[in-house]
């Protein structure tokens, strides 16, 4: 009863017996849920093949992980991650399914911003990621065909190496520091050198 996974006994067609306190996080008042059928909450796109996994777990008595997503009362969907168990009477016949469900809502949106930022950093733009140390962490795709440095040239550098100090005016490494520190930002147009030596000018 203390824990925060959903927990709830199921019979063998899928029949809801009981079901934790935690169920109430998400659908408030549960009374209603004794007898009712435990597909009815999840998602139409994903009844099919939740029943599928279910009657799997029944016929042959080995849960397995899956995710789909609950419609609450009030339209509102959550991501949900779930195995079922085989549970059988004293006389070792298959009665019941447990099924322990964890809310991976929070988690599913964190993935999907992560999925965003990956696509928005291979654009067609040459792009590097540093630490406030301003060591290179990370390049894209278009960074290497533009300066023909791998990821491996130059993670762990910092990216001035890449602008000739003969083309640049004297202190152009604190201009651009004292910049960042000053708006969060720098733009300005330099010269910089490709991995083969040969010197281009770009906009930064």
């Amino acid at each position: 009863e203390r824990t925060d996974d959903l927990i709830a006994v199921l019979d063998l067609k899928g029949t809801r017996i009981y079901n934790t306190l935690s169920y109430r996080r998400l659908f408030g008042n549960i009374e209603r849920f004794q007898g009712s059928n435990c597909f009815n909450e999840i998602h139409a796109d994903d009844q099919d093949r939740i029943k599928r996994v279910f009657n799997d777990t029944v016929r042959f008595g080995i849960g397995q992980w899956t995710e789909f997503r609950f419609v609450l009362t009030d339209g509102s969907i959550r991501n949900m991650e779930s195995r079922g168990e085989l549970l059988r009477n004293s006389q070792g016949k298959a009665e019941w399914v447990i099924v322990v469900s964890r809310d991976i809502t929070d988690r599913k949106r964190i993935e999907e911003s992560y999925r965003i930022a990956n696509i928005a950093f291979e654009s067609q733009d040459g792009m590097f990621i540093t630490d406030v140390n301003n060591i290179i962490l990370k390049v894209n795709h278009a960074f290497t065909n533009i300066t023909g440095f791998s990821p491996e040239d130059v993670v762990g550098k910092t990216p001035f190496f890449l602008n000739p100090d003969a083309k640049q005016d004297d202190g152009f490494d604190k201009v651009v520091k004292e910049s960042l520190n000053r708006s969060d930002s720098w733009r300005g147009e330099v010269w910089s050198q490709r991995k083969n030596g040969e010197e281009y000018f770009e906009q930064v």
